[in-house]
């Protein structure tokens, strides 16, 4: 059957409108995913500058009692702790984490650790203190933190410390520490056998009056 010149008119119309929009929606979607491309790269790129590097093995956790590692309760003595790994212990538990450079952190009950590391985990230990009471011995230099608040343990040093409900208690039992608060530079140089505590409203390091804390390295 043949067309008349209008309807072919019409098909031509059609022809030329759908090569258009398959153009058109073709560029659309190339757009599109370049996008969402660029959008999970950067994603992805924030999230591996910000998070701790992975499979670094820092120590080994024992523990005594209902210890937890990663969320997850301890069932042997020894297990491999690595960069960015959470220590937790409940009541009438206890556990000692043992680092690569032989030093050294127990951790009374209800008490939680993160530990992280200065350079990838290589050289100085960074732990910051979630809650509880921590006694530490440390062989290299390495940072314990609470909060904003950072306590520079020099190598060979060792101590305890303790979070109440607003004061954190910190005894040295050998060498010295640095206190510095957030922004300072200069800090506050604590020496073995002196005692401080940090009023964790107003931020200032007094000497205290008394204060009791376990386990106790010497």
């Amino acid at each position: 059957m043949l067309y008349s010149t209008l309807e072919k008119k019409r098909m031509v119309n059609l022809g030329i409108f759908l090569c258009k929009f398959r153009t058109n929606f073709g560029g659309f979607m190339k757009k599109f995913f370049v996008i969402v491309f660029a959008l999970v790269f950067s994603l992805g790129s924030a999230i591996s500058s910000t998070a701790p590097t992975p499979n670094k093995r820092v120590g080994s956790v024992s523990a005594i009692g209902k210890v937890q590692l990663r969320g997850v309760s301890l069932s042997t003595d020894g297990a491999m702790m690595f960069c960015g790994d959470r220590v937790r212990t409940f009541a009438k538990s206890y556990a000692k984490v043992l680092f690569v450079d032989g030093g050294s952190v127990e951790l009374a009950p209800e008490t939680e650790v993160r530990v992280l590391g200065l350079r990838d985990c290589e050289a100085e230990r960074s732990l910051d203190l979630s809650f509880g009471r921590i006694g530490f011995s440390a062989k290299k230099a390495m940072v314990v933190s609470f909060g904003g608040y950072r306590f520079e343990v020099s190598s060979k040093s060792a101590g305890n410390m303790a979070v109440f409900a607003s004061e954190l208690g910190l005894r040295v039992v050998k060498g010295n520490i640095t206190f510095r608060g957030p922004g300072d530079k200069k800090g506050v140089k604590i020496s073995k056998g002196q005692e401080r505590v940090l009023d964790l409203k107003n931020g200032q390091l007094l000497a205290p009056t008394y204060w009791s804390t376990r386990p106790v390295q010497e």
